[in-house]
């Protein structure tokens, strides 16, 4: 389990918990509980679909179960001088140019889609500082094609963010689209290398009637998984803070 402990503006203690196996083991000193991807039911917690690989079986296993159109475009990638570049949180404390690009691409993507979708670096930073976040990119010629962002533990790993950059021309759209590819290969096989067992996409919207991300991620194969998002108050003041936080989102979206 791997917490995340900072005040908010009130001062109160808050703690952003992923890879929790047992909701018994979260410390006492928190007033709130922002808990993602517990594997076991919760009541009023929100259900989340995901696919996860199993790491511990051999590259070549993992390789033969993704679609074939999929493993030519990877293939393509490595024709194509694609190359893939990988920070762990350490590195990423000295490339603070990398994350700013990695910030602008990703905001840039949301725009283009007319979404409000944004990039919270405060929070990002706070994964790094705690050693959860990784960071990787394909490129080529010098120029970025696509990031994707991951939280790990050391036994699991989870796709946080993704992004592409756009290309108004159909070729290097093409091009952008098969490198998004290779980059998952390259990162499973980073991950496969420092021991981590378990891949998981960061969640599938529909398994019965997927979309497009929905159907890229399952066209790498995997196990469908099931678990619960939730944030919840450990005491009185941490009740009533996440309940007058609710009513003010309520509100907002009436008005």
């Amino acid at each position: 389990m791997k917490t995340i402990k900072y005040k908010n503006k009130l001062n109160l203690n808050c703690g952003i918990i992923w890879f929790c196996k047992d909701i018994k083991d979260l410390g006492k000193d928190l007033d709130i509980v922002e808990l993602n991807g517990y594997p076991h039911k919760i009541k009023n917690a929100k259900k989340q679909s995901s696919l996860i690989l199993n790491l511990e079986i051999s590259e070549e296993e993992i390789f033969n179960e993704i679609k074939k159109n999929v493993k030519y475009e990877i293939n393509r990638c490595y024709k194509e001088n694609v190359k893939a570049t990988i920070y762990n949180s350490k590195e990423l404390s000295n490339e603070k140019e990398e994350l700013l690009n990695f910030k602008e691409t990703y905001n840039k993507m949301y725009e283009e889609k007319n979404l409000s979708t944004r990039l919270d670096l405060k929070l990002v930073q706070k994964y790094i500082d705690n050693n959860l976040f990784y960071l990787t990119k394909s490129h080529m010629d010098e120029k970025t094609l696509s990031y994707h962002a991951y939280l790990s533990d050391g036994k699991e790993t989870r796709l946080l963010y993704s992004c592409s950059t756009f290309r108004s021309e159909k070729e290097e759209s093409a091009l952008i689209a098969r490198a998004n590819k290779f980059l998952h290969w390259e990162d499973i096989k980073y991950f496969k290398s420092i021991k981590v067992k378990v891949y998981d996409f960061g969640g599938i919207s529909s398994f019965e009637n997927p979309n497009g991300i929905d159907k890229f991620k399952m066209a790498f194969g995997g196990e469908k998984i099931e678990y619960y998002n939730i944030t919840f108050g450990k005491n009185l003041k941490g009740k009533l803070f996440v309940f007058a936080t609710k009513i003010k989102k309520i509100f907002r979206r009436k008005h």
